[in-house]
């Protein structure tokens, strides 16, 4: 879906509801989807889901922030060695 086509009518309702592209990728990403009839798709971001994936971003930046400077050597599947960069 993140090359989906709005409709004028979905245009007109996002901007009035201040739905962001931002939304729609999180939407994306951790919402959950539903079939509809007629064949549309709903996706709904449960406030469990949300705080769960607010949760798991939070740990990922740490994880990134551990990250920056660091190398790791590998050889296909087999990792080598790992060093800090000075």
């Amino acid at each position: 879906m993140a090359n989906a086509t709005l409709t004028r009518h979905a245009e007109i309702r996002f901007k009035q509801r201040g739905i962001r592209d931002e939304v729609m990728d999180c939407l994306e990403r951790y919402g959950q989807i539903y079939d509809q009839s007629g064949g549309a798709t709903r996706i709904f971001l449960p406030r469990h889901g949300a705080r769960r994936a607010i949760k798991d971003l939070k740990r990922m930046i740490r994880a990134m922030e551990s990250a920056r400077g660091i190398t790791v050597i590998c050889n296909g599947e087999t990792i080598l060695t790992a060093y800090r960069d000075k």
